[in-house]
Order: structure tokens, then C-alpha cells, then sequence
């Protein structure tokens, strides 16, 4: 958009044949910060201004059966963080600095829907759908790069946690949103603790 209202628009096409399962974050300095896949690869592009006229790519890792979801936070200094799905399995890749020079992925919960946010204690905190069990789930970081983490159930009534999102409020708090496929609802949980225990 160009304008707050969003009156007019403005598109561009900075990665040609590209784009799949997308995500994307907006750092301070407003150049846009994209998580896609490309093929097999799970890649991240660094839009050069604010429009996204070009982009510079970097390939986090490799996806056999390629990422069915992605979702992208940025943590302090800018850091990309991004959550994915691939086949029932799911991975957290946390980079080191804004550019990403280096990073770790780690092994999360499988979830076949998934979210992600910042906390507010600035570690990665994750939302996802465990089809096995139908449980709404919180995975929270405890450090920047998720070395380790604690897992809470936030809602285990029916099947639920389908569709899933996840943000922090002005509290500090965690909240999600999700459906509840056994009464066709769309379900809201508030956490009362940032890991949702």
C-alpha cells in the first residue's frame, strides 16, 4: 500500500519462480523480511527497500518433501526467526543475526498447523495443532535460540487447534485463535503465564 488507507498499491516480483508457503516480517528500517520455499529448499529474502523492488535470498536448509507451512518472527537485532512444517514434521531455525550469517534449526513438536511469535521475554514461542492427540499446543523457548523449551496443552476438549494463530498482547501475555472441528467453532484461549502453564 501506499498510503495508510491503502487507497493504491504497488507490486513487484523480486524472486521469479518462487513464492510458495510464504511468510513475512517487517524489521524498524521497513524493508520486508521473506520466509518461502523453493522447491525443496527453505529459503529467507532480504528486500533491498521498502517496496520490495529486489531481494537477496539465503537457503536455510533442505526440505525433501518441502515445507507445507512456514511462519517468520524477528527477534532482537533484527534476527530472523522461522518456523516450519514439513510433512508432519516440524523445525524452528533461529538465525544467529539479521543476516543470518549462520544459524540452528531445531526439532519441534510435529504439529500439522502451525504459528509463531516473539515473546515477550524475546524468546520464539510457538503455536501449533497436534492432529494426533487434537490438542491446541504452546511451545515456549526458553533462550533465544530454543536450546530448550517447555510444552503445555492449552486446550484438549474434542479436536481443536486447527487453523491456529498466535500473538502477544500488551500484557506480555500469549493469545490464539484456532478452530474446534467438532462443533465448527472458532476458539479464543488468553494464557495467564507467557509459557501458557
Amino acid at each position: 500500500c501506499v498510503d495508510a488507507v491503502c487507497s493504491s498499491t504497488t507490486s513487484t516480483s523480486p524472486i521469479a519462480d518462487a513464492g510458495f508457503n510464504a511468510s513475512i516480517a517487517v524489521p524498524p528500517s521497513g524493508q520486508p523480511v521473506i520466509a518461502y520455499q523453493n522447491g525443496t529448499e527453505l529459503r529467507i529474502a532480504y528486500c533491498a527497500d521498502a517496496h520490495c523492488s529486489a531481494a537477496t535470498t539465503k537457503t536455510l536448509a533442505q526440505n525433501p518433501g518441502g515445507a507445507d507451512e512456514t511462519r517468520i518472527a524477528l527477534g532482537s537485532g533484527g534476527r530472523p526467526v522461522v518456523l516450519w512444517s514439513d510433512d508432519g514434521s516440524t523445525g524452528l531455525t533461529v538465525c544467529t543475526d539479521a543476516a543470518c550469517t549462520s544459524h540452528v534449526t531445531r526439532a519441534m513438536p510435529d504439529f500439522s498447523s502451525i504459528a509463531l511469535a516473539m515473546g515477550a521475554d524475546g524468546f520464539p514461542l510457538v503455536a501449533g495443532h497436534d492432529n494426533a492427540q487434537g490438542t491446541a499446543v504452546v511451545v515456549h523457548c526458553n533462550d533465544a535460540t530454543c536450546a530448550s523449551f517447555t510444552t503445555a496443552t492449552v486446550e484438549a476438549s474434542g479436536d481443536v487447534g486447527e487453523y491456529i494463530a498466535v500473538a502477544i498482547g500488551a500484557d506480555g501475555l500469549p493469545v490464539m485463535s484456532y478452530r474446534d472441528t467438532l462443533n465448527a467453532d472458532l476458539r479464543v484461549t488468553k494464557c495467564t503465564s507467557r509459557a501458557c502453564q
